[in-house]
């Protein structure tokens, strides 16, 4: 029996998949006008575009595949992990009259789907179901107060790794010296928390927390010479809150797949419904053709697409 051999592997700590998405780099390009800075001619910011995180690109011919960045792009910010690459585009009298300015970005061949399930009283062990084809995982669950529930291993786990960016000079525990460090990881204690489970390949089990079990520890004023063993903060024997009196807001993903391993340059279609100036007071007719230059292509393949496990896969 199929839902036997996925509890089996749960109980042996293995994930079966139900798909596998896809992932590539995305080159997004567009154009910004000139302007004179002193004597030199220089792009205009001003007219940098914005494209905000979950924007969806997708390839043009046949069925559309349908990928997806995770972070946003800012064309005014560029840094060394994140440059923003500048060329000029069109030239006027010996001048420069357009720039064209280049970022790339990470994306996944997934859409981002959400739905909402309306909770009442708390409840042990709340379980909500998710029906539909090729779920790749659970994006994040927020309630009505836009409380966030993590996703952990099992319940009883109330640590989480936070990638947190290294930016804040002025913090020691938020900084680390050299470019090369992006992201500093560090734990953190949460008490929202759930666990998924595939139960069949097309259904996903989400199970917020138990019904308010051991909200803290008594012990944290007089334990400062004691020893303990890093790994005994990582497991407890609570379960974390449950939600009551609130609508969940679940938000995954969806798709990926062999057929979303896609060859280079397919990559063009891309949907401007969440791309928008940062400054406003513009010129509508210069800020509508900055716009309409938008541009996406991906310079590698994409890979890492797989239609998940059979059944003797997991059962081997």
């Amino acid at each position: 029996q199929d839902n036997n051999l996925y509890q089996m592997a749960y109980m042996f700590g293995y994930k079966p998949k139900v798909t596998t998405l896809a992932t590539t780099e995305i080159d997004f390009y567009q154009i910004v006008p000139s302007k004179l800075s002193g004597s030199e001619y220089v792009p205009d910011y001003d007219y940098a575009l914005y494209v905000n995180a979950n924007t969806q690109v997708s390839t043009r011919t046949g069925t559309p595949i349908t990928f997806t960045i995770e972070d946003p792009i800012d064309f005014t910010v560029s840094s060394s992990d994140n440059p923003t690459k500048v060329s000029i585009a069109q030239i006027s009298s010996g001048n420069p009259t357009q720039y064209l300015l280049k970022k790339t970005a990470k994306a996944f061949s997934g859409l981002i789907n959400t739905t909402t399930v309306a909770v009442g009283a708390p409840q042990d062990f709340l379980t909500v179901n998710i029906e539909g084809t090729d779920i790749a995982g659970i994006i994040d669950i927020k309630d009505s107060d836009n409380t966030e529930y993590y996703e952990v291993d099992y319940l009883g786990q109330d640590l989480i790794f936070d990638g947190i960016k290294n930016t804040n000079i002025n913090d020691p525990d938020n900084y680390s010296a050299g470019n090369d460090t992006p992201y500093i990881l560090k734990t953190k204690q949460v008490q929202n928390r759930f666990t998924s489970r595939f139960i069949n390949d097309t259904t996903e089990e989400v199970i917020p927390n138990s019904f308010n079990v051991g909200i803290g520890l008594p012990f944290q004023q007089s334990k400062l010479t004691a020893a303990y063993s890093p790994t005994n903060f990582v497991f407890t024997n609570t379960y974390g809150v449950a939600p009551s009196n609130t609508t969940l807001t679940i938000r995954y993903y969806t798709g990926g797949g062999t057929s979303s391993n896609i060859l280079a340059n397919t990559l063009t279609n891309v949907n401007t419904n969440t791309i928008q100036f940062i400054k406003g007071g513009l010129n509508s007719t210069l800020a509508a053709t900055v716009f309409n230059s938008i541009a996406t292509s991906n310079p590698i393949a994409a890979s890492g697409g797989s239609d998940g496990d059979t059944i003797e896969e997991i059962r081997q």
